[in-house]
């Protein structure tokens, strides 16, 4: 059998302890890091048509490295040449 690839990574934050109880991303000082956050609102004007606009807010960011899985397994991919 030859030698193949295999792809492996750790992460150290998945947003939450082991209570459930969500971690934020904090600053070298320990303050929490805030984070814009766009979203969409649908309303109705007078006439009750629907209209729709963006609001941007201030949330607190969560610890969850588990979202950059994806793209670095993607490079890795990539990089062994792995459709």
């Amino acid at each position: 059998m030859s030698d193949y690839s295999i792809f492996m990574t750790m992460i150290d934050h998945i947003g939450h302890d082991k209570r459930g109880n969500t971690i934020f991303k904090r600053d070298e000082k320990g303050n929490v890091i805030m984070m814009e956050k766009e979203e969409t609102i649908a309303e109705k004007d007078s006439a009750g048509n629907v209209v729709y606009r963006k609001e941007t807010r201030q949330v607190k960011g969560v610890n969850d490295q588990t979202i950059l899985v994806a793209d670095i397994f993607a490079k890795w991919k990539k990089q062994e040449c792995i459709a």
